[in-house]
């Protein structure tokens, strides 16, 4: 089952620390219904922080 674009944008938005109290909600509501979303969540946060910490590697 494809991840829905808006649960992309929420998570984008969870990790660069520009999500609001109410994208918030619907986030934990969503990462709630279902351990695959769990999964989901935790595989672009590991993305997100390679990004990261690859730029910071390039930048140094």
């Amino acid at each position: 089952m494809p991840i829905k674009i808006k649960y992309l944008q929420l998570i984008t938005k969870q990790l660069s620390g520009q999500i609001t109290e109410k994208e918030y909600q619907m986030l934990q509501k969503w990462l709630s219904k279902s351990p695959l979303n769990q999964v989901l969540f935790a595989d672009q946060e590991n993305i997100w922080q390679s990004f990261h910490n690859k730029n910071m590697n390039v930048s140094a």
